[in-house]
């Protein structure tokens, strides 16, 4: 991992094609018993998303490059990769494909707008940066090192960020253990409903002539991918638009969400104080990130 990346921060998504999304984070002025924001899954309001996100990671670039300045270094840090795929909007690929457009006309991979944008500046720091100036920033070679224990200059920006804080890591590569266990577990999308509109999109796909395809998160075995980016052929296209129409046409997609809301805001309301908790340390680190960031 590059010192760049580990500036820039990474988040993980529970979707299987990881598909990135524009829309920023907001966090809803809902208690968890209300019900979730239409886009919004309840677990999201305990996780370090979008604008938040982004605050904060550039308020760990400002504390980083000041520490590297202290000590007379003459790098310039580069400014962090703004917020996007899971780390943006969790339901975004969660249940499968989320538009016919899409499918139409980038099959199962990216439309350019959602791709992973270029970061010249941090490649080009990457490049260029010294084993010394490298050490001081992050204390140690990153590929011997855990980000969880980071040391140097980074490390200082995250442990003021976070003070005293532990619920999520400041630079938002971790959430808290709860707010994971909710949002990875495998049982979250299960429900009787689930189950039957799975069965009815499976034989939908194997009548269109996919008989492999028994979940709409994975697109049929010959159309599975290692570059999202690379363009989609005229079958893939056509796979995908039969792909979005079954998951119409069976619901299975609108079932799943409806079990992972209920899922989620049983599992909030199981443990409110524990939240809430998570909630306010988030909103502390933001707060401070906010501070530091505009006194630039």
């Amino acid at each position: 991992m590059s010192v760049a990346i580990l500036l820039a921060g990474c988040g993980g998504g529970s979707s299987p094609r990881s598909r990135p999304s524009l829309s920023p984070y907001e966090p809803p002025a809902v208690s968890s018993s209300a019900g979730s924001p239409s886009g919004l899954l309840p677990i999201q309001q305990y996780m370090l998303l979008g604008r938040d996100y982004d605050v904060v990671m550039r308020a760990v670039v400002v504390l980083a490059q000041q520490c590297m300045d202290k000590q007379g270094f003459k790098v310039t840090l580069p400014p962090p990769v703004p917020a996007r795929g899971a780390i943006s909007d969790l339901s975004y690929g969660r249940y499968g494909l989320d538009s016919l457009a899409e499918a139409e006309g980038y099959g199962y991979g990216f439309a350019p707008e959602h791709r992973p944008r270029p970061d010249p500046a941090g490649e080009e720091f990457e490049r260029s940066i010294t084993a010394t100036e490298r050490s001081a920033l992050v204390g140690a070679d990153l590929a011997e090192m855990d980000a969880r224990y980071r040391n140097g200059c980074v490390g200082q920006a995250d442990q003021r960020l976070m003070a005293g804080t532990s619920a999520i890591w400041a630079d938002g590569i971790q959430a808290s253990p709860l707010v994971r266990q909710v949002n990875l577990d495998p049982r979250a999308k299960d429900s009787p409903a689930t189950e039957s509109s799975m069965k009815n999109f499976a034989g939908c796909m194997a009548a269109a002539g996919y008989p492999d395809t028994p979940d709409p998160r994975e697109p049929p075995p010959q159309f599975r991918r290692s570059s999202p980016a690379s363009e989609a052929t005229a079958a893939e296209k056509r796979a995908a638009v039969t792909q979005f129409k079954c998951q119409q046409s069976s619901g299975v997609s609108a079932a799943m969400r409806s079990a992972e809301i209920a899922f989620q805001l049983k599992a909030i309301d199981a443990n409110p104080e524990a939240f809430a908790q998570i909630k306010s340390d988030i909103q502390a680190v933001v707060r401070r990130a906010t501070t530091i960031v505009g006194d630039r």
